[in-house]
């Protein structure tokens, strides 16, 4: 896929401002949108431009499909970021913008769709080897076969719409004699709040903490995971507060369930994940060369050694994500890779490898000037290494994920 050069922000306020300072950094232009209310808004100012789509009515403006489509037409767009909230985790919205010739910022209309449904992720990831709690997310929905499910399951059981989320329609039901009411009153809920009224039941877990992983993919079946968000403080089981990380994750803990956690893509639709490069990339984070970034026999990088997660210099740390945004804003560069390399006095210097775009004109030495100009601004010691063409036996993309696969890389 070529470099995205236009985003519209499908959203307002703090996420939509978020997206629009990151692709400020990246090189990537970026267009707000906003209602009658919003107008003026910060997230409108800190885009590069902003559209009006609709009235204050949010049914109106920002979960509008085809306002949101005009917009990005009108301004010639070629991907959408829906943020978080309104129509970020539609199916239909996905799907809608893959047929007018956008980048949906997001998972693919299916996967909105499999994941949705509690039941059915609950079966997929089961299917993965993902633990889950014990539970019955079969099809049968009688009071009676429910019933003698929870019974199966042990009490206390809690009773989750198969739709359902923000703690709408859960009900924890602790003896057999609570069972049946409690299961009708969550129908209800479940069926005004998402307008499904199927249900699954749950093992309750008693003072539980709740951990989410983070977990990001790409077109190309690449998924890494990002860590962890405690969410257990929370009120009617809505979370108040999510803090990052956990303080209640070892090391080893974490590490387990990072490589866990990356199986679930490999069985649902649209993802095609390779679980060894996701746990390499889990484990480790980044490159280290041992010879100056020579390249092997099949044209990769040979790398060799643990992979650290930031650069370290003087108290200051970097994401090399961070690094490479800053390199990919060069337009003749379409991809840039950061890596450590040892070096005899100062321990270990940065150095940047990058791919040069199709056709680009741009000199050897104005390249290795951006490079090092923009490492300097990181204050490391730097070195650039030039890949005038995609190597010979690589995939078309210089990755790190993709180079940790193919070197089979130890922890």
């Amino acid at each position: 896929m070529d470099r995205l050069k236009k985003v519209l922000i499908a959203n307002r306020g703090e996420i939509a401002v978020r997206v629009a300072r990151t692709c400020r950094v990246m090189g990537i232009a970026t267009v707000a949108v906003y209602s009658e209310a919003d107008a003026g808004a910060l997230h409108t100012r800190v885009a590069d431009e902003a559209v009006p789509i609709g009235p204050a009515e949010a049914a109106r403006s920002y979960l509008s499909i085809d306002a949101l489509l005009a917009a990005a037409r009108r301004t010639g767009a070629d991907a959408i970021h829906p943020g978080y909230g309104f129509l970020s985790q539609n199916g239909d919205f996905a799907d809608a913008c893959a047929e007018a010739g956008l980048v949906f910022i997001g998972p693919p209309g299916d996967v909105h769709r499999r994941m949705g449904d509690k039941q059915g992720a609950r079966r997929l990831m089961a299917s993965a080897g993902v633990p889950v709690v014990p539970g019955y997310d079969g099809d049968e929905q009688q009071d009676e076969a429910l019933l003698r499910e929870a019974g199966r399951i042990g009490w206390p059981v809690m009773i989750k719409p198969s739709r359902g989320g923000g703690g709408k329609g859960l009900r924890i039901v602790r003896e057999a004699g609570q069972f049946v009411s409690s299961l009708q009153a969550s129908r209800r809920e479940a069926k005004a709040a998402f307008g499904d009224d199927r249900v699954f039941a749950e093992r309750y877990v008693e003072r539980p903490r709740h951990v989410e992983i983070q977990l990001l993919g790409d077109a190309n079946g690449e998924v890494v995971s990002l860590g962890e968000r405690e969410c257990s403080v929370q009120r009617r089981h809505q979370k108040l507060i999510e803090e990052s990380p956990s303080a209640a994750l070892t090391p080893e803990l974490r590490q387990q369930m990072g490589e866990v956690s990356i199986r679930g893509p490999n069985v649902t639709p649209g993802y095609e994940a390779n679980p060894e490069a996701n746990a390499q990339s889990f484990r480790n984070g980044w490159f280290r060369t041992g010879d100056e970034g020579v390249l092997d026999e099949e044209g990769y990088l040979r790398l060799t050694g643990r992979i650290k997660e930031q650069i370290n210099r003087g108290g200051e740390k970097f994401s090399p994500l961070e690094v490479d945004d800053v390199l990919s804003s060069h337009p003749a560069v379409a991809q840039a890779l950061t890596f450590a390399m040892p070096h005899d006095k100062l321990g270990e210097e940065v150095a940047a490898a990058v791919v040069l775009r199709e056709g680009a004109t741009a000199t050897e030495r104005e390249l290795r000037h951006f490079c090092a100009s923009r490492l300097a601004d990181f204050k490391v010691p730097r070195k650039v290494v030039l890949l005038t063409e995609i190597p010979k036996g690589a995939t078309g993309k210089l990755q790190r994920i993709g180079l940790a696969q193919k070197l089979g890389l130890g922890s």
